[in-house]
């Protein structure tokens, strides 16, 4: 692969991140990209949670890093984080990292309830950031940005 087919490459993979997160946020998608080592990043904002509108005091953390393999496949790990935007509080965090398989972190809440359930990594299926998004609207009272919100949700849920 070359270095114009790996740009290529890195603008139709952090395409779908960029459109997503504009259902729910004005911060932009940063990508880094490193062709030697056929690595690209994707971050929101500078890394710090943005925050979203609405009823509930949230904030979105999105980082994605996708890792070219020895089979020529993109291999995509994530952290997704919903949190309090007043005190940076994690909810919720959906990741996938190493050799893990995909999992959920449940906030420091959760570990006042059953103390083992803030350290756990409950498992999930692989979480697309659009599930996520869809779920900060419908569930959390997130307002969207985007009038066709719906429409770029679905359309992306597809590919």
């Amino acid at each position: 692969m070359n270095e114009r087919q790996f740009r290529a490459e890195a603008e139709r993979l952090t395409r779908a991140t960029r459109l997503v997160a504009a259902c729910v946020t004005t911060a932009h998608i940063t990508s880094l990209r490193d062709p030697g080592s056929f690595v690209i990043a994707a971050r929101l904002g500078r890394g710090e949670p943005a925050r979203l509108r609405g009823s509930a005091n949230l904030g979105l953390r999105v980082d994605e890093l996708w890792q070219r393999t020895n089979d020529e496949r993109w291999d995509l790990r994530y952290r997704y984080s919903i949190l309090r935007s007043d005190t940076q509080h994690e909810i919720l965090s959906f990741h996938r990292h190493g050799s893990n398989r995909p999992h959920l972190h449940l906030g420091a809440g959760a570990g006042e309830l059953f103390e083992p359930l803030y350290k756990a990594h409950v498992p999930t299926g692989p979480v697309a950031l659009t599930e996520v998004v869809l779920m900060l609207v419908r569930d959390f009272g997130v307002e969207p940005l985007r009038a066709d919100w719906e429409t770029v949700l679905e359309a992306e849920r597809r590919d």
